[in-house]
């Protein structure tokens, strides 16, 4: 199955070690390929069969940030 790109809004972040704690909290996370991390966004591409916008969301999280999955639409 092909890759499908997300767009994570990240709440709580202020500076570059909070940029870097949460890619490597995406990175660790199966099936994702991170994109560009910047202050209050993430966006990159999953793999469906791997992982889910909620397992991302649940990584952003346990690192100490609140992380909602925008609307991707058609």
């Amino acid at each position: 199955m092909s890759e499908v790109p997300f767009t994570l809004t990240i709440e709580g972040m202020h500076c570059g070690n909070c940029v870097r704690r949460v890619k490597t909290a995406l990175e660790a996370v199966d099936g994702v390929t991170v994109g560009a991390v910047e202050v209050g966004r993430a966006t990159g591409s999953l793999d469906p069969e791997e992982t889910t916008t909620q397992a991302l969301a649940d990584a952003v999280t346990r690192v100490g940030f609140k992380a909602a999955v925008e609307d991707t639409g058609p």
